[in-house]
């Protein structure tokens, strides 16, 4: 049960059997937000305002095309340190699936930005995702370019962008295990 990250523990006083006389949520499964490194608070992490979100998203195409997310990422009405905690990538949404442009966009905190650059790129319908870090199923936001420059209908661009981000399982780097 050690390893075990729950929220919102509550037991009955005096209880032997954490399984089974305990109740709470797993966390990152059902918690509304994500704990940082600092926050955790036994087994409860700060329950504060969260905001993850794309704002705008700018595309340019041709031979040597670039895109630019502004993301807000607060919690607590302080901004996060979105370079350490966050890591953001550029899709290309085809019918037969996601195609990776930028595995890691670079971020530009003066303007709360990721930006990418792309050669050679049979563009359908870009999309920018953010991702916190260790929890990225279950905290993420995405943003699809404007639906006049999207290939493909909106909805289903949609639809095929949450399957792929609900599957995504990130490599472990070298030396990272459990």
């Amino acid at each position: 049960w050690y390893q075990r990250r729950v929220r919102e523990l509550e037991c009955t006083e005096g209880t032997d059997d954490f399984a089974g006389e305990c109740s709470y949520l797993t966390y990152p499964d059902e918690a509304p937000m994500p704990c940082f490194d600092g926050q955790q608070l036994a087994v409860q992490c700060l329950n504060e305002e969260w905001k993850f979100e794309f704002t705008h998203m700018q595309t340019k195409s041709g031979a040597r095309g670039k895109a630019m997310c502004r993301l807000d990422a607060q919690q607590n009405g302080a901004q996060i340190n979105v370079k350490s905690e966050v890591t953001a990538m550029l899709l290309n949404i085809k019918e037969d699936g996601v195609e990776v442009v930028g595995e890691a966009m670079k971020y530009r905190k003066k303007q709360s930005s990721f930006t990418a650059r792309f050669k050679d790129l049979e563009h359908s319908c870009l999309a920018c995702v953010a991702m916190i870090n260790g929890a990225e199923s279950h905290f993420n936001t995405y943003m699809l370019e404007h639906h006049d420059i999207c290939k493909l209908e909106e909805s289903e661009a949609e639809e095929t962008l949450k399957e792929w981000v609900k599957e995504y399982h990130p490599e472990e780097k070298d030396g990272d295990q459990d």
